[in-house]
């Protein structure tokens, strides 16, 4: 590494600018020398909590010859770590940024201003490390270094380019899938007695989890109940319109509910969504 501390902050604040990606100097002790980064994520406190796990993190164990790429809570990192004259100088943390494929989830759950956190897709995040890497050593990487050299990037990349599939699979087909369209669907059933094809959107969009989106992230068991519980609300007030006697719906209800609170796991729930 030739460059200075000063340099380094001159990168730190134009990639900030360019990308609105934020840029952290942690130094050897974990202490931040310097933070480009908006308002809006220096003020919410999911995302300070982030950074002070990321502090900790064991940047001078991993390796100085390309970008490190990290993720925590499905939000996106790169590390460069700087070393001149084989002293360990600390690590220049870029990030975070989202996967376009899970933008939208991420921002909710979090509380996060979508303008705040930029989406990337991963090619273009390591396009960012490439360029980053270069400014600091005057070395040349390629891609595919960096995805084999960095476990952590290929789920996002397998994610990624499956959700590509599926949805030019969706295109070529003419399929639209939105939680709005599987919940007048699944209402319609309900209301109208269709039992058999009841099962097959249950089959497809609860077991499968097909557009019915994650209503806590850091617990996928929590999320499901969530997303059943609301589904047996609906369902609910859908058999009641349908001629159930309200009584009956509602006592209903509330037992699967109970129940559904009760089961540890995805397979213990199945047993009672009928």
């Amino acid at each position: 590494m030739k460059i200075s501390s000063l340099d380094l902050q001159y990168i730190g604040q134009l990639i900030y600018e360019t990308h609105q990606l934020s840029v952290t100097y942690i130094d050897p002790r974990g202490e931040i020398i310097f933070e480009y980064t908006s308002k809006a994520l220096q003020k919410n406190l999911n995302y300070t909590s982030l950074m002070e796990q990321l502090t900790t993190y064991p940047y001078d164990t991993a390796s100085k010859d390309y970008p490190i790429f990290i993720s925590m809570e499905d939000f996106h990192f790169f590390f460069i770590n700087l070393n001149k004259d084989n002293h360990y100088l600390g690590a220049l943390l870029v990030g975070p940024s989202l996967a376009p494929v899970n933008h939208h989830i991420v921002t909710q759950n979090f509380d996060y201003d979508n303008q705040s956190v930029p989406t990337l897709h991963y090619q273009q995040f390591i396009a960012i490390s490439l360029f980053v890497y270069y400014l600091i050593y005057q070395k040349k990487l390629t891609k595919t270094l960096v995805m084999q050299s960095n476990q952590t990037l290929k789920p996002i990349i397998r994610h990624e380019e499956n959700t590509t599939l599926e949805l030019s699979y969706a295109r070529r087909n003419d399929i639209v899938h939105t939680n709005l369209y599987y919940e007048k669907i699944l209402l319609d059933y309900v209301k109208n007695g269709h039992k058999e094809k009841l099962n097959e959107i249950l089959n497809y969009s609860i077991v499968g989890e097909a557009e019915l989106g994650v209503l806590s992230k850091r617990n996928k068991l929590r999320s499901l109940q969530n997303l059943m519980i609301t589904g047996i609300a609906l369902i609910c007030r859908a058999a009641i319109e349908g001629g159930l006697n309200e009584e009956t719906a509602f006592t209903l209800s509330d037992f699967y509910i109970q129940k559904l609170e009760e089961q540890n796991s995805l397979n213990d729930i199945l047993l009672y969504r009928i």
